[in-house]
């Protein structure tokens, strides 16, 4: 969703109980403490204090004047070690019950007597054999700080360490430490053991192979951390390579080994932000990393600006992080050396997690994107919500989106009741092929064609679900005669009926059709050329994806303009599925098996740019027969074949009334983002509005060129449920950006119960987030909600109001006994978080 992307349904919510950290690490030597906005960091770390072999302390340079930065809403830790020092001493002290506790107790004495309000112990890195040592000196240390003082640890989050070496056990560090500060950082430098990557990114958000910071976010997630105690590290340094041939400048490019090992070539922001503006240098942004980098004759330099902090803040609220880390704030330009505003990245860091921070005059970011997955560029065929030449206020503002939805043809004809604001594209499901290239009309066909507006564009769609149009696509496919026929009747089709283009929808090749599915799209591209678009449905299982291979992506990509991807329909009750016991339609993320996640990973990975996917999301859900009704948790075993049915795959229009019903128990998992509720023997996971923005995020922060659904006669058209006509459909226009107004969904009425938000099946762990937190929350009272969203209710963490739609009066929600409400969860936790 392109570079302006709408942050405001996924920045957290500002309110008293507790903000989202920024810790800020800041070197000693050089006193800046009298620069420093304290407002813009809740943590400073102050780096470092030495460690010796026998668990003595040295306080760092200028520490009187650094420690009295500490205020009410600031807290001041000591950091000890770091990449200098620290790793020969810390081995040792862990090595010794004895060492450790004399460290401890000195940590302890350091924090007392300074008026600190805890440590941070920074040991890069610990070998594979001190896994053990490293957990036991945390907790020697927390065991003697207690609840009065804080202890945070700084990890790295590269694979060598993580999965090769395996150093960290990540459940027994988490249940130790208050927060985890995962340095997503120094993952390429201009070293021998890097030189196969070339020239890269210091911090990239996504990358096809090594490391990445989404990818450091997810082992630590998936190990065992909750996510309210990591916070996302992001840098405020490049890192400047030189070329071993000036003319080649892509990332990837060969280097000259070891210019890095000179300061000089890590510079900060505050050394590198005059390049920016400089005409000398060539800026260029990277479509998949989210990454800037520059180059000037033989140096090439992978930097951070304020809009790549953003995109890295982003990630950090999609995961609902505890906050975000920077190294280190002597980088900033906090002397406004490049412009009239002191502190840019910093500020842009606190703005991309909801926190209000202002900034006027920062450096100019004029730069071309590219791509170091694909070169071919394309242009959105379709409007959206409009497009801004001039801003007439400062923010972030949503690109134009597609909302592709498929419509078909059987069933009540809705075609009357359809909201045509709501869709870019409407896809007509389905118009049928046989093996000889002929194309059948849908039902209702001229019904359909009246859904066509100067903003929303008309597609047949052929074929679908069925054996039928498998085994014609296969004919026609393998046959060039046959695919020109076929190419050609797509087009009469078109042009006869005033359609936008076609939508072919082949469920789904075999292995060996791979290159026959390129070239059926390739024809039809050649005969459409720009006038008309053509655009395809694709599975993102792993099945196909991955151990069949059936998709050259690349190939597709250059053929049409969409890729439509059916991220749903990931588990049913069949045998072959009788393993993962009852689960999730379309888990967001998922330890093992498919996950949204990780199929829209496989297409980007694959060579599909951003900009040419819409992420699918279904509208309807899947009921289970459980084979024990006492066993209701996500795993448990199924009787097979109960979805074979069409009434145990119900429509949302079907199952609203059930959401609102006592009689059946309703639970969100953590990991998947996905509701589910069970009564009696029927288990069904399905889907609501909060989950629909949930995968309307995850599209969000890939930068998707939109979203998909199935299908529109699936939604609550009619206000079954509730006052609220096309709840889900709006919730996904809502989720990007583009304006939507409800009031009284069936997500949100004051009849129903609140989802349980219950930790995930495949991790355990759970913590409370004791920096400061609580069981009372001193949120505003609220009588006309300003904008939607859950939010606190003042005095009392077991209530929240629930503000379905602006302008509206909010419903006053209670959470189960023992539960708090969690702004960050948007639900019921176990403790209070309201931001």
């Amino acid at each position: 969703m392109k570079l302006i992307i709408f942050l405001t349904l996924i920045v957290t919510l500002a309110a008293e109980c507790k903000a989202k950290e920024v810790v800020c690490y800041v070197m000693t030597d050089n006193d800046i403490s009298s620069k420093i906005d304290k407002s813009l960091c809740t943590m400073i770390m102050l780096s470092f204090g030495t460690v010796d072999a026998n668990g003595n302390i040295g306080l760092p340079a200028n520490f009187a004047s650094y420690k009295a930065l500490k205020t009410t809403n600031t807290k001041v830790l000591l950091a000890l070690g770091g990449a200098i020092t620290g790793k020969a001493a810390f081995s040792a002290i862990a090595a010794s019950a004895t060492v450790r506790a004399t460290f401890a107790q000195n940590c302890l004495n350091v924090v007392q007597s300074n008026g600190l309000d805890g440590i941070d112990i920074d040991w890069e890195f610990p070998d594979s054999s001190e896994r053990a040592n490293f957990v036991a000196l945390h907790q020697a240390v927390k065991n003697k700080l207690g609840s009065s003082y804080l202890l945070t640890t700084a990890v790295s989050v590269g694979k060598w360490l993580l999965e090769t070496n395996n150093v960290y056990d990540i459940p027994g560090l988490s249940a130790t430490v208050n927060f985890i500060h995962l340095m997503a950082y120094d993952m390429h430098m201009d070293e021998d053991w890097d030189l196969s990557a070339g020239v890269n990114f210091n911090a990239p958000i996504s990358a096809n192979s090594g490391d990445s910071v989404n990818k450091g976010i997810d082992y630590w997630l998936k190990g065992g951390a909750p996510a309210s105690k990591l916070t996302l590290g992001v840098p405020f340094y490049g890192r400047t390579y030189q070329l071993s041939d000036p003319a080649k400048t892509a990332p990837g490019s060969p280097f000259l080994m070891f210019y890095q090992r000179q300061d000089s070539y890590k510079p900060s922001y505050n050394v590198y932000c005059s390049r920016i503006a400089s005409s000398s240098w060539t800026k260029k942004r990277d479509s998949f990393t989210l990454c800037p980098y520059m180059y000037s004759g033989s140096q090439w330099t992978s930097y951070e600006d304020e809009q790549s902090i953003i995109e890295k803040a982003k990630l950090a609220n999609f995961y609902n992080l505890g906050g975000v880390m920077t190294w280190a704030l002597n980088h900033d330009d906090y002397d406004g050396v490049c412009s009239s505003c002191k502190w840019p990245l910093l500020k842009a860091l606190n703005s991309g997690i909801g926190r209000a921070a202002s900034c006027s005059g920062s450096v100019p970011v004029v730069v071309t994107t590219t791509t170091t997955q694909k070169t071919t560029t394309t242009t959105k065929s379709s409007s959206g919500t409009g497009t801004i030449t001039t801003c007439t206020s400062t923010g972030y503002f949503a690109y134009p989106e597609e909302v592709v939805c498929y419509i078909p043809e059987w069933g009540p004809d809705i075609t009357s009741k359809v909201d045509t604001s709501l869709c870019t594209m409407f896809m007509i499901s389905f118009g049928t092929v046989d093996s000889n290239g002929n194309i059948g009309l849908p039902s209702n066909f001229a019904n359909f064609k009246k859904l066509r507006t100067a903003n929303s564009k008309l597609l047949l769609a052929l074929g679908g679900a069925d054996w039928n149009s498998k085994n014609a696509f296969t004919q026609i496919a393998a046959s060039a005669a046959k695919r020109a026929t076929f190419a050609q009747n797509c087009l009469n089709v078109v042009k006869n009926n005033g359609l936008d283009g076609i939508d072919i929808d082949w469920e789904f090749p075999d292995s060996n059709e791979r290159a026959n599915f390129v070239l059926l799209h390739q024809d039809v591209k050649n005969k459409f050329g720009t006038a008309y678009l053509l655009t395809t449905a694709v599975s993102v299982g792993q099945w196909l994806v991955k151990t069949n291979n059936v998709y050259d992506i690349a190939g597709l990509a250059k053929a049409v303009d969409f890729i439509n991807l059916m991220a749903y329909d990931m588990h049913m009750d069949e045998g072959w599925d009788s393993s993962f016991g009852v689960y999730f339609n379309a888990p967001v993320k998922a330890n093992s098996g498919d996950s949204v996640d990780q199929g829209v990973n496989f297409f980007l990975q694959g060579g599909a740019p951003a900009s040419k996917l819409t992420l699918g999301v279904p509208f309807y859900a899947r009921i289970y027969q459980l084979s024990d009704s006492s066993r209701t948790a996500p795993g448990s075993p199924f009787v097979s074949g109960y979805q074979r049915q069409d009434a145990n795959k119900p429509a949302y229009n079907v199952y609203c009334p059930k959401i609102a019903s006592s009689s059946w128990t309703k639970k969100r998992d953590s990991l998947t983002l996905c509701p589910y509720m069970y009564s009696g023997s029927q288990w069904i996971a399905y889907e609501d509005e909060q989950s629909i923005i949930a995968k309307a995020n995850l599209a969000n922060t890939y930068n998707l060129g939109g979203v998909m659904l199935w299908s529109l006669n699936q939604d609550d058209y009619d206000g079954v449920c509730s006052s609220c006509k096309w709840p889900l459909l709006k919730a996904l226009n809502s989720a990007i950006g583009r304006a939507t107004s409800c009031s009284g969904s069936s997500g949100s009425g004051g009849n129903v119960e609140p989802v349980i938000v219950v930790p995930t099946t495949q991790r355990t762990v759970t913590t409370t987030k004791s920096s400061s937190g609580g069981g009372s929350s001193s949120g505003t009272t609220i009588t006309t909600c300003t904008s939607t969203g859950l939010f606190p209710y003042p005095g009392d963490c077991n209530k929240y109001y629930n503000c379905a739609w602006a302008n509206q009066a909010p419903y006053t929600m209670s959470c189960p006994p023992g539960l708090f409400f969690n702004a960050r969860a948007q639900g019921c936790d176990w403790s209070c978080v309201a931001a």
